[in-house]
């Protein structure tokens, strides 16, 4: 699987924006070697723990803040340097 590093439109779907922090999936080994080479997505380790795709849209559409008040809520400790997208891998059960 893939992660988005940097915001693009699909080729395919010129409506569809690939948001930092989504997931990427596509069986085209041309156009995941493509976007690879244009440092828009990176590959994600199999052994990073799985989640709802759904649920990690929504961390997205929440602020720094709002995630640091979420992991506070739950009793996760996290660091103030952390990013957002360390933070909302807090939340998903990541390290």
């Amino acid at each position: 699987m893939f992660k988005v590093i940097s915001p693009f439109r699909d080729k395919y779907n010129p409506k569809k924006i690939y948001q930092v922090g989504e997931p990427f999936r596509s069986d085209d080994e041309e156009r995941i070697k493509d976007l690879l080479n244009r440092k828009l997505i990176e590959g994600v380790s199999d052994d990073m723990p799985s989640f709802d795709d759904e649920e990690d849209q929504d961390y997205q559409k929440m602020t720094k803040k709002e995630l640091q008040k979420l992991l506070e809520q739950k009793g996760i400790e996290y660091s103030q340097r952390q990013t957002k997208d360390e933070l909302i891998q807090l939340l998903l059960g990541g390290e």
